[in-house]
This record gives structure tokens, C-alpha cells and sequence, in this order.
């Protein structure tokens, strides 16, 4: 028999599941391509690279960034599709350097990629959260607050980061790890 903690804790955990499915889902994020070019923040380039397997998108600023220090017609990184990095420009995120998004995962807020570091799978970054150097964020991983995720880090699986969590190094967060 739960516990009254664990049963709170357990209906908490679904209902916010439930909300970020239905938010994020990948239906709900094509919706995005319906926003009028004049409110996005960035453009596909045109240039292409592969990636396993995947096509991923060179972006291009369409609007000054005065939070990363980002000006129109600045280059970023790599997304697959546009459901991969909010557009819209109340959003800060950005993606830079060689980092790319793919697959499922979603980046947005003011959350930013950078570097070589990879975001893929079904992962979800959100707040003010930072992926650099190598990082690798993957599977059903969620990172939101003011975490920082770096250097050779992996975090995959069903972990949940959040608040002010440092994972660096050669660290590896997985499964149902909070």
C-alpha cells in the first residue's frame, strides 16, 4: 500500500506527464509551423547536414536577442525540424555552434544548447537550462530550471533535473533518477 507521500507524489508526477505529453507532443509542436513568419525568431539557412541517419537544419536569426547576445542574421546550430526549438519570440532559447536538436526533444524558454552538445530523443529542456561542451541529453529526459548539463555529461533515460543541478564531468544521470 502507498504511502500518503507516495501517492501525492506519484498523482503529481502523472498529471505533470500528462500536461507535458499533451503540450509537447510532436502534433501540437507541427502547430507551430502555422505562426506567421512574422512571428518567428529564426529561418532554416538551406544548408544541410546529415546525421545519423537524420537531416538537420542550419538556423538564422530573424530578431535581435539581447539575452545571448544574438543579431538578426546571426547563425545558430542544428535542429532536424522546427517542432525542436520554440520560434516564437518571447522565447529566448537558441541552439549555437555545432550543437544540434533532433529527433523529438524539445528546446524552449530560455534554455540554450551549445557547443558540440547533442539534445535528442523525446527530451524536454526548458527554463533557463544550459547543454555545452560535449553534453549529451537523450530518451524521455527532462531538465528545467536553472540546471546545467556539460563537459562529457550524459543525462537520458527518465531523469528529471531541475532547480540549480550541476551534472559534468563524465557523469551519466539515467533512469528514473530526480
Amino acid at each position: 500500500m502507498k504511502t500518503l507521500k507516495e501517492a501525492i507524489l506519484s498523482e503529481a508526477v502523472l498529471s505533470e506527464t500528462t500536461l507535458k505529453e499533451s503540450l509537447f507532443s510532436k502534433k501540437n509542436l507541427e502547430k507551430q509551423k502555422e505562426t506567421s513568419t512574422s512571428n518567428r525568431k529564426y529561418e532554416f539557412t538551406g544548408e544541410t547536414m546529415k546525421y545519423n541517419g537524420r537531416t538537420l537544419h542550419r538556423i538564422r536569426s530573424l530578431v535581435d536577442n539581447s539575452v545571448y547576445t544574438i543579431n538578426k542574421g546571426d547563425l545558430g546550430g542544428w535542429i532536424e525540424g522546427e517542432y525542436n526549438l520554440s520560434f516564437e519570440k518571447d522565447s529566448e532559447c537558441w541552439v549555437f555552434d555545432n550543437a544540434m536538436i533532433f529527433d523529438n526533444a524539445i528546446v524552449y524558454d530560455n534554455a540554450i544548447v551549445y557547443d558540440n552538445a547533442k539534445v535528442y530523443g523525446d527530451s524536454r529542456i526548458s527554463g533557463t537550462v544550459q547543454v555545452y561542451d560535449n553534453a549529451q541529453v537523450f530518451g524521455n529526459a527532462d531538465l528545467s530550471e536553472e540546471s546545467t548539463v556539460f563537459e562529457n555529461a550524459k543525462v537520458y533515460g527518465d531523469a528529471q533535473i531541475y532547480g540549480t543541478a550541476e551534472i559534468h564531468g563524465n557523469a551519466e544521470v539515467f533512469g528514473k533518477s530526480v
